[in-house]
């Protein structure tokens, strides 16, 4: 009996795993130069659109993060997500991650409604033309 006391507090304590406890690992987002500039492209589905564009410096131990928070808005797949004209420097290692909600999924209660796309990169200029180093 004390055992099975035991297992059910520990449980109480502990939560048990639901649908919610789920972990969803974050997709890989493309990142290429195009027009001389960083063009990141995701791969949306159905309805989602962009909810938002974190660019985070990982040169640096401050943690700096610029999050651009726009009005969401769709793409496709070919399309560059819209960094708000920040400016990538070369020989500075960064992450980019992009969130895309579904407005679809969220009103029919799937889950999870939203993905999450990665990506790494850092930028180098060789004979005067930007390159993508990972």
């Amino acid at each position: 009996m004390k055992k099975l006391i035991t297992i059910f507090s520990t449980l109480l304590l502990v939560g048990c795993p639901g649908a919610g406890d789920r972990y969803y690992p974050p997709e890989h987002a493309e990142v290429a130069i195009r027009n001389n500039a960083v063009c990141v492209t995701v791969s949306p589905e159905g309805d989602e659109k962009v909810q938002s564009v974190l660019i985070h410096r990982n040169d640096s131990n401050q943690q700096v993060k610029d999050t651009y928070i726009d009005k969401s808005y769709f793409l496709t797949k070919d399309d560059c997500i819209g960094t708000n004209g920040y400016k990538f420097l070369t020989g500075v290692p960064y992450t980019v991650s992009v969130n895309l909600n579904s407005k679809k999924k969220a009103d029919k209660k799937i889950f999870p409604s939203s993905r999450l796309f990665i990506t790494e990169f850092s930028l180098e200029t060789t004979r005067g033309q930007l390159s993508i180093e990972r």
